[in-house]
């Protein structure tokens, strides 16, 4: 499994960058995505962030399975793609 760390240092309000992490918006930023879409139920805006939290995405080059296995709004979150 590839790890990949980076760390910056964003002014914004804590609550306005967790709304960007989340999976359906990150295809705005991230530049080899085309989209992504939830497929675990979101009923609440916390839904989002939750432990089990699954989205399919679609990037330039192919598409792939994620899945939150560990989130936190005050500490690091994990995604993993299905497939690894």
């Amino acid at each position: 499994m590839v790890r990949v760390e980076k760390s910056i240092e964003i002014r914004a309000p804590p609550e306005r960058v967790w709304e960007m992490l989340a999976l359906d918006r990150q295809a705005e930023w991230m530049d080899e995505w085309k989209s992504s879409e939830y497929t675990s139920e979101v009923r609440t805006p916390e839904d989002k962030y939750r432990v089990g939290a699954s989205a399919h995405v679609t990037e330039k080059h192919g598409e792939f399975d994620l899945r939150s296995r560990r989130a936190s709004k005050t500490r690091r979150s994990r995604l993993v793609r299905n497939d690894q």
